[in-house]
């Protein structure tokens, strides 16, 4: 693997662990980076209602597992190629659905105005 490729993959895996780790805290009653609950829910889901901690931890351990695959985890292995590939597609699609204001469509939450 290039100098490059690694360095990328070593940023994308951290970013993907912060957010794990924020996903964590979350499902422990943090509001980290916003004043309330309700204000994180409006922020990152655009919802009125944050999720629960079941949904939080199962988004957590997904973004750690998505920070491993970054990380180079499974080396070339067709399953780690597929799995880096749907993490790729899952970042792409949750990133449009956000910049677009359809995030109520990726979940069974209920939109803020």
């Amino acid at each position: 693997m290039t100098a490059p490729r690694r360095m990328a993959g070593l940023a994308a895996s951290s970013v993907l662990a912060v957010a794990a780790a924020a996903h964590v805290g979350w499902a422990f009653g943090s509001s980290r980076p916003a004043a309330d609950r309700e204000q994180a829910a409006s922020m990152f889901a655009g919802s009125e209602y944050a999720p629960g901690p079941a949904a939080c931890l199962t988004v957590a351990g997904l973004l750690a597992t998505a920070a491993a695959l970054a990380a180079g985890a499974g080396g070339r292995h067709p399953l780690a190629r597929l799995g880096r590939a749907g993490v790729a597609g899952t970042l792409i699609v949750r990133g449009v659905a956000g910049l677009t204001g359809n995030t109520e469509r990726l979940g069974p939450w209920r939109v803020s105005d």
